[in-house]
Formats: structure tokens, C-alpha cells, sequence
């Protein structure tokens, strides 16, 4: 989902849709003497005026009961929850991003200092393997 898609969502949202719960009804007709149903619609819990009607499969021309489900669940109350879940996990995904660099620019630094002390202490280890070398009496002197 791009900040565009979110930010026509919010748009809308801001724009003041019907509040409310939103529930599926259907109206039906008569076919052969049994009810047929020839149409979804939604709209809020306590109300009797659709806020969307007809809702059809358009790939059959026929009423759709998922469609006008799917409707329904996508109220503005349900999109703002979603919204407001979406904006929580990615603050913590940015604090958790943000511990992690940190962690990593950490374990950096202690990386440099054990390598400093490391290299200071074989430094002085080998230091003082050149310093006894040197010192030491040449084969040459015991040939003598």
C-alpha cells in the first residue's frame, strides 16, 4: 500500500462518511412462487436508507452478498481502526529500526575498542619478542 492510497483513504475518511455500524440487508422477489433475492444493500445498523444499493457481481450481472459483506466490513469506523493500527506498527517498526542501528553502531564501537586494546596488548607482546631478540646473545657470540 503506498502514502498515496493511505492518504486518499484518509481523505475520504475526513470527508465525513456515514458513521456508524454498517450491516447487509437484501430486498427480494417473487420467482415461481418462492422469494428470489434481486438485490444487496448496506446500510447503518439502526437505519433504513441504504448507503450503497445494488451491489452486484459485475463479472455476473447478479446480486453479490460477498461484495455487499465486504462493503459493510469497510466502514469508516473499521478503515479508521485499520488506519490506526497501520500508524502504530510502523512507529514501532521505526523504533525497533532505530534500536537496531543503534545497536549495530554499538557493537561497532566496542568492535574498534577490543581491536585498540588487542593491538596494544600483542603490540606489546611483540614488542617485547623484538626487545628480547635483540637483546638475546647472537648465535655468533656463542660461537666464539
Amino acid at each position: 500500500m503506498t502514502k498515496d492510497h493511505i492518504s486518499r483513504i484518509e481523505a475520504a475518511l475526513e470527508a465525513g462518511p456515514t458513521s456508524g455500524h454498517w450491516v447487509v440487508d437484501s430486498g427480494s422477489a417473487m420467482l415461481n412462487g418462492a422469494p428470489v433475492v434481486d438485490e444487496y444493500f448496506v446500510r447503518r445498523e439502526d437505519d433504513d436508507t441504504s448507503i450503497a444499493a445494488g451491489i452486484v457481481d459485475p463479472e455476473t450481472g447478479l446480486p453479490s452478498a460477498v461484495n455487499a459483506d465486504y462493503i459493510a466490513a469497510c466502514n469508516p469506523t473499521a478503515i479508521r481502526a485499520l488506519l490506526d493500527r497501520l500508524k502504530a506498527a510502523e512507529q514501532r517498526a521505526e523504533h525497533w529500526k532505530a534500536e537496531h542501528l543503534a545497536g549495530n553502531a554499538e557493537v561497532e564501537r566496542l568492535r574498534e575498542a577490543l581491536e585498540a586494546v588487542v593491538a596494544y596488548r600483542t603490540g606489546g607482546l611483540i614488542e617485547g619478542l623484538c626487545r628480547a631478540a635483540l637483546e638475546a646473545p647472537m648465535l655468533d657470540d656463542y660461537n666464539r
